[in-house]
């Protein structure tokens, strides 16, 4: 898999998903199979676990994201932006 994964827990569940890049502690966290997710900061796009071709960029942008699988071309943009 081309994937990207820098900090603590970063991409930590992947088992499949394709062209994701995780930066910060906890980014895409929880993502298990979703491809062409792009994650900066702590704890972004943490819960999203199916979801594709998503961006968030702040600490905690798009940390709760994943509530309604999958969660497909969404953007967070900004500190604890959650919905």
């Amino acid at each position: 898999n081309d994937n990207t994964a820098i900090g603590e827990y970063a991409l930590q569940a992947n088992t499949s998903g394709d062209g994701n890049t995780a930066i910060g502690v906890n980014a895409l966290y929880s993502n298990t199979s979703g491809d062409e997710n792009t994650a900066f900061g702590a704890n972004a796009l943490k819960e999203v676990e199916t979801g594709s071709q998503n961006t968030a960029l702040g600490a905690g942008a798009g940390e709760n994201a994943g509530w309604q699988q999958p969660r497909n071309y969404q953007s967070h943009l900004g500190w604890l932006w959650k919905t």
